[in-house]
Order: structure tokens, then C-alpha cells, then sequence
């Protein structure tokens, strides 16, 4: 299903529908890529969702997928200040952990063995230190370079599986509900792009990457031409 075939959307619901067994549906969540998401799809994906029955449906990012993926291979649970590393032969993910919950800080593209590329991900992140908790995805040779992090940091090996893609999907849906057991994987959603507000020609604010979702903004607007229309860009 692309970012042009919104009318499969009801049909997707339709058959999960079908194959569920049960009056009541509970928190649905879907990952889905910056690139392969407009907001279009994603208004849709919700809006079918709920009028299918479900109680909430949430949509997460690339980055979270990533990191419920990796964290949930592993058994260390992460303590507030922990600041986590994921490499999984892509890019290094970088998060913090805040109050219990994971905030995405940014992506780098960077190679192991360049001590100054690791620099400059402590240095951009202003996180202001090394990783504690350094994940690797196996069949990596990067878990060898261990000399170039901390003596303290915890380095983990965590199985990449393409066939379990969904599953970070499903363990978030179960933290929205409430699953105790999982609390310690529980994620900050947060904005991954530039969004803005403009109404008519003006734009009236502007949202950072890494801001926490919901985002509540109150402003009194006159309509003074049929162009003076609020919308949301990205």
C-alpha cells in the first residue's frame, strides 16, 4: 500500500476486522516511514481505524520502530539519564532516557572506527557524553571497536529479523494500553520533521523535531478572504 492508495486503507481494516474474533477492539499502531507517510494517509489511517472500532490508533516513526525492535531483544532496562546508542548498520540512533520514557535525540550516519565521527554524535546530541547502553545488530563487526566507547558502557548484540518487522508495532500498541511488563520500553512521541501553521500567506508558528506529542496551540484567527484557510505544513 503506497502513499496514493488511501482507498485500501477501509480494506485493510476490513480484513484485520475479519480475522479478529472479538466485540471490542483496543490500540492499533502502525509504523510507517517519513518518506512512504504523508499527512494525507496518515489523517486516513487513523480516521478508518476508529471508525472500525478501534479504541485508539497510533502511527510511529521509523526511529521508534527501530528502537522497540533492538530494546525489546535484550534484557537491561533502562534507567533515567541512560543515554542509548543503537547501530543497526544504517545509522546510529541516539535516545535518552526522561522521566521513564525514551526520547528520540537525532540519527547520524557515521562509521565506528572514525573516532572523530563518534565525537561529533556526542558533541551534535549535547547529550554531552558516550553512550551507557551501546546496541549492535548482529552480524556486525562494529560490537569489536568496544575500546572506543567508556569502560562503563553495556554493549549488547540484538537479532535483527526482517520477517518480525511488526512486532515493534504491536509492542506499542500494547504499552498504550497499558501492559506493565513492557513499561520499560515505553517511548516519548515526538515530532520527526519541520511542521508549521500557516493561515492565508502567513505563517503563524513553527514546531521543532523532538518536540513531544500532542502538541496543544490556541490562537484567535479572523477570515478576511476565502484565502485565509489554516493548514498544517511540512
Amino acid at each position: 500500500m503506497t502513499v496514493n492508495e488511501k482507498e485500501k486503507v477501509g480494506f485493510m481494516y476490513e480484513e484485520i476486522e475479519s480475522k479478529i474474533d472479538a466485540k471490542k477492539f483496543g490500540c492499533a499502531c502502525i509504523s510507517l516511514s517519513k518518506y512512504h507517510g504523508n499527512n494525507e494517509m496518515r489523517k486516513t489511517l487513523i480516521e478508518e481505524g476508529l471508525k472500525c472500532g478501534f479504541k485508539n490508533v497510533e502511527i510511529i516513526a521509523e526511529e521508534t520502530a527501530v528502537y522497540l525492535q533492538a530494546m525489546s531483544k535484550i534484557s537491561y532496562k533502562p534507567l533515567n539519564g541512560n543515554i542509548i546508542w543503537i547501530d543497526d548498520r544504517r545509522y546510529y540512533y541516539v535516545w535518552q532516557i526522561i522521566d521513564q520514557k525514551a526520547k528520540f535525540i537525532r540519527q547520524w550516519d557515521a562509521e565506528s572506527y572514525k573516532l572523530a565521527d563518534l565525537e561529533k554524535i556526542v558533541n551534535e546530541s549535547k547529550t554531552d557524553k558516550a553512550p551507557d547502553i551501546f546496541l549492535c545488530r548482529n552480524g556486525n563487526d562494529r560490537i569489536d571497536k568496544k575500546h572506543i566507547f567508556s569502560p562503563a558502557c553495556r554493549i549488547f548484540v540484538y537479532n535483527y529479523e526482517l520477517v518480525l518487522l511488526s512486532q515493534p508495532s504491536l509492542l506499542k500498541a500494547l504499552i498504550t494500553a497499558g501492559d506493565s511488563k513492557l513499561a520499560h520500553l515505553n517511548v516519548q512521541n515526538c515530532l520527526q520533521d519541520y511542521y508549521w501553521l500557516e493561515f492565508g500567506n502567513e505563517e503563524l508558528i513553527k514546531f521543532k523535531p523532538g518536540r513531544e506529542l500532542p502538541i496543544i496551540h490556541s490562537q484567535q484567527l479572523i477570515k478576511r478572504t476565502k484565502d485565509d484557510v489554516l493548514k498544517i505544513v511540512k
